[in-house]
């Protein structure tokens, strides 16, 4: 539910601030990286059938959302 929110309102903030997300490319990476967050959450709770592959996800997760906010902070896609 949560992620779901999360891209709405990403779409929502392009549309109404009449951004191309292909004329900014740190916009299109933290879009991206927002559904890889997704998805490894989605497997991290459901579909990780070890606890080694849940906490693998939960890890790649969280550096998921530390390349988020370096993006949005530098406004650099390329930021490692």
């Amino acid at each position: 539910m949560v992620d779901s929110l999360l891209l709405i309102s990403a779409i929502a903030m392009l549309v109404s601030w009449k951004l191309n997300p292909l004329d900014h490319p740190w916009v299109m990476a933290k879009i991206a990286a927002l559904l890889v967050y997704i998805g490894l959450g989605m497997f991290a709770f459901r579909f990780g059938k070890s606890k080694n592959q849940k906490v693998m996800a939960w890890l790649a997760a969280l550096l998921t959302v530390i390349y988020i906010v370096q993006t949005a902070i530098t406004k650099n896609p390329w930021v490692i």
